[in-house]
């Protein structure tokens, strides 16, 4: 991964034109940042959606670890009751916790 660009706010402000035109030729997200402090981040469309899914990946290994832990654990119901309480918990808008078998 290229590290990021920087830029202060006031620049990035000034030249907005001149800034997206240099993001487009570095092709990496820019870090604009205001008293010193990062106050954004601007990534093209391209990176954004790379970025997204990354994280979506992440998110979901996670869950299926997670789950996996559980099952491990002894968590878990039945499947029929699974899809009994979850009809009626989607329908009151409510979590599904998991159980510890027999």
């Amino acid at each position: 991964m290229l590290y990021p660009e920087t830029t202060n706010y006031n620049t990035f402000r000034d030249d907005f034109a001149g800034q997206f035109k240099r993001m487009s030729k570095a092709k990496r997200p820019t870090f604009v940042l205001r008293k010193g402090k990062a106050a954004a981040v601007v990534l093209s469309p391209k990176e954004f959606e790379a970025y997204a899914a990354a994280r979506e990946r992440d998110e979901t290994h996670r869950a299926i670890s997670e789950s996996m832990r559980q099952f491990d654990a002894g968590l878990g119901i039945p499947w029929e009751t699974a899809k009994k309480q979850l009809r009626k918990r989607m329908a009151a808008g409510s979590r599904v916790k998991p159980q510890r078998k027999g």
